[in-house]
């Protein structure tokens, strides 16, 4: 985990167009850089019940 604060940059939001079948309301995608510069994927998965689930992942591009 991380022990500082870094500042987001909001990608969009993916929404779950099968309700029906699943409790995932949408996925609010973001992204940060570390002091490192390293790059970082933010997930936050809102589900029903005001519940979120919260991924990162480091950011790698293809060369």
């Amino acid at each position: 985990m991380f022990e500082k604060f870094y500042p987001t940059i909001r990608l969009g939001t993916k929404k779950n167009h099968s309700q029906g079948l699943s409790p995932l309301i949408q996925t609010h995608l973001f992204k940060f850089k570390d002091l490192k510069k390293d790059e970082f994927i933010v997930e936050v998965e809102e589900f029903k019940l005001d519940t979120f689930v919260i991924k990162f992942y480091p950011f790698k591009t293809v060369h």
